[in-house]
Protein backbone atom coordinates (compact mmCIF):
# COMPACT_ATOMS: atom_id res chain seq x y z
CA UNK A 1 0.00 0.00 0.00
CA UNK A 2 2.99 2.24 1.12
CA UNK A 3 4.41 1.86 -2.31
CA UNK A 4 1.44 2.25 -4.26
CA UNK A 5 0.46 5.38 -2.24
CA UNK A 6 3.76 6.76 -3.43
CA UNK A 7 3.45 5.92 -7.11
CA UNK A 8 0.10 7.77 -6.73
CA UNK A 9 2.13 11.17 -5.37
CA UNK A 10 4.90 10.90 -7.86
CA UNK A 11 3.38 8.77 -10.84
CA UNK A 12 -0.15 10.42 -10.15
CA UNK A 13 -2.37 6.99 -11.13
CA UNK A 14 -5.57 7.82 -11.71
CA UNK A 15 -9.44 6.83 -10.75
CA UNK A 16 -10.29 4.73 -7.58
CA UNK A 17 -7.21 1.95 -6.26
CA UNK A 18 -8.45 1.70 -3.02
CA UNK A 19 -11.67 1.20 -0.92
CA UNK A 20 -11.44 3.85 2.75
CA UNK A 21 -11.23 0.87 5.24
CA UNK A 22 -13.47 1.24 8.41
CA UNK A 23 -12.94 -0.79 11.59
CA UNK A 24 -16.29 -1.35 13.86
CA UNK A 25 -15.69 -2.90 17.05
CA UNK A 26 -18.72 -3.43 19.11
CA UNK A 27 -18.49 -4.01 22.41
CA UNK A 28 -21.53 -5.81 25.19
CA UNK A 29 -19.36 -7.31 28.08
CA UNK A 30 -16.75 -5.37 30.23
CA UNK A 31 -15.09 -8.67 30.72
CA UNK A 32 -13.97 -8.96 26.59
CA UNK A 33 -13.63 -5.43 25.84
CA UNK A 34 -10.17 -5.03 26.54
CA UNK A 35 -8.95 -7.74 24.20
CA UNK A 36 -11.79 -6.32 20.92
CA UNK A 37 -10.60 -2.68 21.56
CA UNK A 38 -6.71 -3.72 21.17
CA UNK A 39 -7.67 -6.30 18.46
CA UNK A 40 -9.72 -2.94 16.48
CA UNK A 41 -6.70 -1.09 16.75
CA UNK A 42 -4.04 -3.78 15.25
CA UNK A 43 -6.15 -4.32 12.16
CA UNK A 44 -7.07 -0.55 11.52
CA UNK A 45 -3.00 -0.36 12.00
CA UNK A 46 -2.52 -2.17 9.68
CA UNK A 47 -4.99 -0.72 7.31
CA UNK A 48 -4.42 2.47 7.91
CA UNK A 49 -8.23 2.68 8.86
CA UNK A 50 -10.51 4.96 10.49
CA UNK A 51 -11.87 3.00 13.90
CA UNK A 52 -15.10 3.12 16.11
CA UNK A 53 -15.79 1.24 19.24
CA UNK A 54 -19.29 0.90 20.55
CA UNK A 55 -20.14 0.01 24.01
CA UNK A 56 -23.74 -1.31 23.81
CA UNK A 57 -25.67 -2.21 27.01
CA UNK A 58 -29.68 -3.45 27.43
CA UNK A 59 -29.56 -1.87 31.15
CA UNK A 60 -27.53 1.09 33.02
CA UNK A 61 -24.24 -0.23 33.16
CA UNK A 62 -22.29 -0.48 37.13
CA UNK A 63 -18.96 -0.52 36.00
CA UNK A 64 -18.49 2.94 35.70
CA UNK A 65 -14.82 3.77 35.95
CA UNK A 66 -13.99 0.48 33.76
CA UNK A 67 -15.89 1.94 31.16
CA UNK A 68 -13.90 5.16 31.38
CA UNK A 69 -10.78 3.11 31.39
CA UNK A 70 -12.12 1.40 28.22
CA UNK A 71 -12.59 5.21 26.46
CA UNK A 72 -9.29 5.91 27.78
CA UNK A 73 -7.77 3.24 26.04
CA UNK A 74 -9.46 3.13 22.54
CA UNK A 75 -8.84 7.22 22.61
CA UNK A 76 -5.04 6.51 23.65
CA UNK A 77 -4.98 4.27 20.45
CA UNK A 78 -6.22 6.54 18.00
CA UNK A 79 -9.90 5.52 17.63
CA UNK A 80 -13.37 7.13 18.47
CA UNK A 81 -15.36 5.34 21.67
CA UNK A 82 -19.11 5.86 22.02
CA UNK A 83 -21.46 4.13 24.62
CA UNK A 84 -24.86 3.43 23.76
CA UNK A 85 -28.11 1.97 25.82
CA UNK A 86 -30.95 -0.04 24.29
CA UNK A 87 -34.39 -0.25 24.88
CA UNK A 88 -34.06 -3.77 25.65
CA UNK A 89 -31.68 -6.48 25.80
CA UNK A 90 -33.21 -8.04 22.59
CA UNK A 91 -33.05 -4.91 20.72
CA UNK A 92 -28.90 -4.55 20.59
CA UNK A 93 -28.30 -5.46 17.72
CA UNK A 94 -30.73 -3.32 16.34
CA UNK A 95 -28.89 -0.73 17.91
CA UNK A 96 -25.47 -2.04 17.02
CA UNK A 97 -26.89 -2.06 13.17
CA UNK A 98 -27.84 1.48 13.46
CA UNK A 99 -24.39 2.81 14.69
CA UNK A 100 -22.65 0.07 12.12
CA UNK A 101 -24.40 2.10 9.34
CA UNK A 102 -24.07 5.46 10.51
CA UNK A 103 -20.03 4.93 10.81
CA UNK A 104 -19.88 3.56 7.29
CA UNK A 105 -18.29 0.28 8.54
CA UNK A 106 -16.74 -1.91 6.12
CA UNK A 107 -15.16 -4.71 8.89
CA UNK A 108 -17.14 -5.53 12.22
CA UNK A 109 -15.51 -6.98 14.82
CA UNK A 110 -17.44 -8.89 17.36
CA UNK A 111 -17.29 -11.38 20.10
CA UNK A 112 -21.09 -12.11 21.68
CA UNK A 113 -22.39 -14.93 20.20
CA UNK A 114 -26.02 -14.59 20.45
CA UNK A 115 -25.43 -11.26 19.14
CA UNK A 116 -23.51 -12.72 16.30
CA UNK A 117 -26.29 -15.07 15.23
CA UNK A 118 -28.58 -12.11 14.93
CA UNK A 119 -26.11 -9.56 13.17
CA UNK A 120 -25.01 -11.85 10.88
CA UNK A 121 -27.77 -11.62 8.04
CA UNK A 122 -27.71 -7.89 8.27
CA UNK A 123 -23.87 -7.35 7.11
CA UNK A 124 -23.30 -9.33 4.21
CA UNK A 125 -22.04 -6.06 2.99
CA UNK A 126 -19.30 -6.09 5.26
CA UNK A 127 -16.53 -8.35 6.47
CA UNK A 128 -16.92 -9.78 10.57
CA UNK A 129 -14.24 -11.25 12.27
CA UNK A 130 -15.57 -13.04 15.85
CA UNK A 131 -12.61 -13.36 18.32
CA UNK A 132 -12.99 -16.05 20.17
CA UNK A 133 -13.38 -17.02 24.20
CA UNK A 134 -9.71 -18.28 24.64
CA UNK A 135 -10.43 -18.63 28.32
CA UNK A 136 -13.33 -20.61 27.99
CA UNK A 137 -11.26 -22.82 25.06
CA UNK A 138 -8.56 -23.21 27.85
CA UNK A 139 -10.80 -24.10 30.77
CA UNK A 140 -12.83 -26.55 28.25
CA UNK A 141 -9.44 -28.08 26.76
CA UNK A 142 -8.21 -28.34 30.40
CA UNK A 143 -10.91 -30.93 31.58
CA UNK A 144 -10.38 -33.08 28.34
CA UNK A 145 -7.39 -33.88 29.75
Amino acid sequence: DERLESMERTHSLRGPWRRKEVIYVCITEISQADRLIRRGFRIAHRLKAVWHVSFIAASQVKEKPQLTELEKLTQRLGGEFSYQQAAKKSQIHLTMLAKIREAGATQLIVWNQPIVNKLLPHVTQMDVLIVADYDSWQSSRNRVK
